[in-house]
């Protein structure tokens, strides 16, 4: 009986080093695919939340194995993964929609681009 335990005690944590570096490999790919923390933009102020968003989503995939993980097993999954050039690309992918981008842009006070007042010229009813 205790050769079955320590041989299912192996096995675990055979299996859980397998799951942790398939995940290290994975991560950024099921960030993107679940869109995990695509609100955040400031690379000042947001570091921390995307941290935290990236890590709950770890802690969700890992609740769905029958093994227990552990907070050093998370951490070393997320260690890999860029906080900033997460954000970076949010910026980079963000796109407003035309109406915010007109309202923002020409701001009702005759300001705005060249090409948001000609725009507009065309807009207006006369």
């Amino acid at each position: 009986m205790l050769l079955d335990n320590l041989l299912e005690v192996k096995l675990t944590q055979e299996l859980k080093n397998h799951v942790v570096a398939s995940w290290k490999d994975r991560l950024s790919d099921s960030i993107n695919e679940e869109g995990v923390a695509t609100e955040y933009y400031d690379t000042d102020s947001d570091v921390p939340k995307v941290r935290k968003a990236v890590k709950e989503h770890v802690d969700s995939i890992l609740s769905d194995y029958s093994i227990p993980f552990s907070d050093a097993d998370i951490s070393a999954i997320v260690a890999g993964f860029d906080a900033v050039y997460h954000i970076i690309n949010n910026q980079d992918s963000y796109e407003p929609d035309s109406d915010d981008e007109r309202s923002h842009s020409s701001g009702g006070g005759g300001g705005g681009s060249d090409e948001h007042q000609i725009d507009d010229l065309f807009d207006r009813d006369r």
